[in-house]
């Protein structure tokens, strides 16, 4: 073992200054949280009652649209078991409650494009007291288990586990596509098969979304967005957009890889444009993540960020590129969080730029930030290879190589397919079982055709905690078994927690980092790239299995 001495006797704490900490959690305002003000609901319809018929192949768009419209004083719009084919739909009125029964399923129709943006649309309707309840909701989009033609949205891939076409046309098809809008309410609803997002929420404030499931999405499962107003589609004045909480939501399968877009995941957004000032009280807690591309994801340009926020009791499991990133935030705890095995794909291996893969990096911009009792563990040790000559017949299981590359002991690890193909589609899956050195069996079947793609095997992650151009960081009972090489040239850039251009002061207190295992594996407990930021209990840290405990590059 590895020690650095403890230096300091006194606990490290976070100055945020009263808008963000108090007695060690995240104060946010959020004026009774984010949910939707008390009720009176006037009105009370059935979708039945105005010609829905539920049969899964009308179009009952009409009837949506007309109980919507009736429900002028506010209202339930119930929606009784059956299968509803709705277009887009327009929320006019405030105060409407949308109930869904069980069995009761909404499956978007209608032709993809830009004009067809999601079902319920609310355009610039402050105070909208609007709630979506209950029930499923089908996007019947190409999400991640799905392959097909760009441009058409048919759910017939479904059972798959092959990633998106790329430059698939992806609309928006949302169950909830707010613009300029306040007051939004989702709960208990499953939200599924989206080429886009399943909630777009674009210049709005205080939404709730609660015990919720998302499901087979290429972007993100909730999406939550700045962008200025000659960009956003909408009309009507900016409503404060602050506000959110996200509670007790599961989100599954949420990935573009494919699309290579850098974006995809369980909750994200960000800033489309520099100064357009703050995201606000954002709340998101008790959530499990499982085999996302990312799980939370905000990016912002200079002038725009997040702030004042709480990311706290979440569980990741196997994210494909990394379990939390943010570029540009501010005042905030991320606490209670145990990610297991990032850098799930092997995406570093088969993308030629080489991404960070992380379990959590703040980027760019980023000050007093407390990462409190976290845990991130790689599991791993299998080896990580990359070839080519991949080829797999449309609908076949089984993938030939045209030189050995496989070994008994990789059945079951993750591999990725890409190229070879005139879509450009990726398949990331698992091997089922290894034939021989040059043929496998995938666990399930290909969407289509490679011949002579590019093939890698094996996730890892790169770094467990990447903190790079920003400072004012508190780490307070951190463990770190995390920070692969993870490529066959063996780069030494890798660590348990890396500090790349950080200024202001970061503090440690409770550290503990352990080198994990995998035949690259050179990596730093922590290490320092132009660090210029003053480091408090440093010494402190416990350091396990690396051949260096520290390492600094200037």
């Amino acid at each position: 073992m590895t020690m650095f001495q403890t230096t300091q006797n006194s606990r490290p704490r976070l100055a945020l200054g009263r808008r963000a900490i108090v007695n060690g959690a995240l104060g946010l305002v959020l004026l009774g949280g984010a949910a939707c003000r008390a009720k009176a609901y006037p009105g009370d319809l059935s979708v039945r009652d105005l010609g829905a018929r539920g049969d899964g192949r009308s179009d009952d768009t009409r009837a949506f649209q007309t109980a919507l419209d009736r429900l002028g004083g506010g209202g339930v719009l119930r929606v009784p078991p059956g299968r509803y084919r709705v277009d887009q739909v327009a929320v006019r009125h405030r105060g409407i409650r949308v109930q869904l029964d069980a069995g009761a399923v909404l499956v978007k129709h209608g032709a993809a494009g830009v004009r067809s943006r999601g079902i319920f649309v609310l355009d610039g309707l402050h105070d909208a007291r609007f709630e979506l309840v209950g029930g499923t909701v089908d996007l019947n989009g190409e999400g991640p288990r799905a392959i097909g033609t760009p441009g058409r949205i048919p759910n017939q891939y479904s059972h798959l586990t092959i990633a998106s076409v790329r430059g698939i046309s992806g609309p928006a098809n949302a169950a909830i596509f707010a613009r300029r809008s306040s007051d939004v309410a989702v709960s208990g609803v499953h939200i599924l098969n989206s080429g886009e997002s399943g909630l777009l929420f674009r210049n709005c404030g205080r939404v709730t979304v609660r015990d919720c499931v998302f499901d087979n999405i290429a972007n993100y499962g909730i999406e939550l967005s700045l962008t200025v107003p000659e960009a956003d589609g909408g009309s009507g004045a900016m409503p404060l957009r602050n506000d959110v909480s996200i509670t007790g939501c599961r989100f599954n399968g949420m990935d573009d890889y494919a699309l290579g877009s850098g974006n995809g995941g369980g909750i994200g957004g960000g800033g489309a444009g520099t100064g357009l000032g703050a995201l606000r009280n954002y709340r998101i807690s008790d959530c499990r993540f499982e085999r996302c591309h990312r799980d939370i994801h905000f990016e912002f340009l200079r002038g725009s960020w997040l702030e004042q926020f709480a990311f706290e009791r979440l569980r990741s499991i196997e994210p494909r590129q990394g379990s939390i990133g943010l570029v540009g935030a501010r005042h905030g705890v991320i606490s209670d969080v145990t990610i297991e095995d990032p850098g799930s794909a092997p995406a570093a291996l088969l993308i030629p730029a080489r991404p960070e893969i992380f379990g959590i990096v703040l980027s760019q911009d980023f000050s007093d930030i407390l990462l409190r009792n976290i845990a991130i563990t790689d599991r791993r040790t299998g080896r990580q290879f990359e070839g080519g000559g991949a080829t797999i017949d449309r609908g076949s299981s089984v993938l030939t190589v045209n030189r050995p590359a496989f070994e008994p002991d990789d059945a079951g690890r993750w591999i990725g397919i890409a190229g070879g193909n005139p879509g450009q589609a990726a398949y990331v899956g698992r091997i089922d079982r290894v034939a021989s050195a040059s043929r496998v069996e995938l666990d399930l079947p290909a969407g289509a055709s490679v011949r002579g793609g590019r093939f890698a095997v094996g996730g890892t992650a790169r770094n467990g905690i990447i903190l790079n151009g920003g400072g004012n960081v508190t780490f307070e009972n951190v463990r770190v078994a995390a920070g692969n090489a993870g490529d066959a040239q063996g780069a030494n850039d890798a660590a348990a927690i890396r500090l790349q251009d950080t200024t202001g002061t970061i503090r440690f207190s409770g550290v503990d980092l352990a080198a994990p295992g995998g035949r690259w594996t050179k990596p730093a407990g922590l290490l320092l790239v132009r660090n210029r930021a003053r480091l408090v209990g440093a010494d402190g840290i416990r350091a396990t299995g690396f051949a260096r405990a520290r390492s600094e590059l200037r």
